[in-house]
């Protein structure tokens, strides 16, 4: 059984988006709170959306919040390529370069949202929901995960040798409980459910780095 049948964290619906300022940083980074009442609501734009909602409750616990927000406006390819770069350093600096063929990276699920509101300079910005490893036991103190975050974020550069994310709009938290899953579906339905991409071994699920 999912989550939203047997573990009722809110007794009514949440409006997460409304308890957000409008704009800058503070904008990405969410309240954690319950699973709002109408999250499962059902329609016809929604029935893929559902099942993917129910996989990613499944899937967890997970460890991790991550925001990335692009510096510059990209297509959606370059942010699936971006991303998965981000992931290929984020992978090294946590375990080692040779991860993949010791089978161990991180796992989770990404989540690529384009604000409607084109004045956003910040609006292109993907978020991650990061599975719990036994790996990240070995620090004491969520400082250590920080460090490495930054450090792997910085890595990433485009073409012409700029960094890919805005520094001042990149985030790292505790996943605390599944109101950031209904945070990252905000603006997901059937229409672009391809939005939402696993994070494997080769990056995200439709990878196209150039690092591997």
């Amino acid at each position: 059984m999912g989550e939203h049948m047997n573990n009722q964290e809110c007794s009514k619906s949440i409006d997460v988006e409304s308890e957000l300022p409008k704009c800058g940083f503070s904008r990405l980074k969410p309240l954690q709170q319950c699973i709002p009442a109408d999250f499962f609501k059902y329609n016809r734009h929604n029935i893929l959306t559902n099942a993917y909602k129910q996989l990613v409750l499944d899937q967890g616990p997970y460890f991790y919040f991550i925001t990335l927000t692009f510096a510059r406006n990209v297509g959606f390819n370059s942010i699936c390529k971006f991303t998965g770069d981000y992931i290929h350093y984020h992978n090294k600096e946590i375990f080692n370069v040779k991860y993949r063929p010791q089978n161990k990276y991180i796992q989770g699920f990404a989540f690529l949202e384009d604000h409607p509101n084109k004045d956003f300079g910040d609006r292109i910005h993907i978020h991650l929901l990061i599975k719990c490893h036994s790996k990240f036991n070995e620090w004491d103190n969520f400082d250590s995960h920080t460090e490495i975050f930054h450090t792997a974020a910085k890595q990433v550069k485009d073409d012409n040798g700029r960094p890919v994310f805005n520094p001042g709009c990149i985030d790292i938290q505790r996943y605390r409980d599944s109101g950031a899953i209904a945070y990252c579906f905000k603006c997901i339905w059937d229409g672009n459910i391809d939005r939402v991409k696993f994070i494997c071994k080769d990056g995200l699920s439709d990878n196209q780095s150039i690092l591997w």
